[in-house]
Parts: C-alpha cells; structure tokens; sequence
C-alpha cells in the first residue's frame, strides 16, 4: 500500500515552524531541521504501510477528532524517556479506503497542544 501525502495548508506547516521555533532552532542547525525530518520520515512511514497511528475518541479533551490517528514521537526513536511530540493525521477519502495520508498536526504533548491544534487547524475549535 503507498497513500499520497497532503497537508492542512497552511496550517500545519505553521504548526511545525513554531515546534521547530519553541525547540530553539539555533544558528549552526542542519538544514532541514532534525525535527522536520522526524515529522517528514514518520508520514512517509504512515504513507506506506509502515506505521500506524493510534486511532483517536470522541472526548479527548478538545473537539471531535475521531476521524484521526495520532504518532508520539521525538527526535531520537530509541530514547527511553516519554515522547514530548505528537503528530495527528487522517486518512483520506475514509479509514475503510484511503488513498492519502492527510497531515493535520503537530505539537507537543503536554496539555494537549498537538489536539488543540488539530481542532483548529480542522476548524472544530
């Protein structure tokens, strides 16, 4: 299986500019940032069958997202700490038959930020 990629434009590449600004993108730091890559490498996954994300509940704590998944992650995939990111997705035109993996968020873990954005980047504040 290989979905095709998109994005909630251009919300969600925002949303991984000020993830990327608030982890201190210092002078000196690879281009494309680390967490760029991260964020871009775990949709490819998702893209091809590789990965799965989590499906998600009506009543998480922000709007209805239960039409989307969601990967917590960070940098280093073998680190032993939580996850301090999430990532949430769908799949396109529905779960039963997709054809696309449909970016919708990123953010941090704590205090949902990552749901918050997802609710407003889909207009469901």
């Amino acid at each position: 299986m290989s979905l095709g990629l998109e994005a909630v434009k251009p919300a969600f590449g925002d949303d991984l500019a000020d993830l990327i600004a608030s982890e201190g993108n210092k002078p000196g730091t690879p281009h494309p940032h680390p967490l760029a890559l991260r964020v871009i490498g775990l949709l490819t996954s998702v893209a091809a069958g590789e990965l799965a994300g989590l499906p998600l509940e009506k009543g998480q704590g922000t709007a209805d997202l239960s039409d989307c998944r969601t990967i917590d992650f960070d940098l280093d995939p073998k680190d032993e700490q939580p996850p301090r990111f999430r990532l949430a997705y769908r799949l396109l035109p529905n779960e039963e038959r997709p054809t696309r993996v449909e970016a919708v968020a990123v953010g941090y873990r704590a205090t949902l930020d990552a749901y918050v954005r997802a609710a407003r980047n889909l207009g469901r504040r």
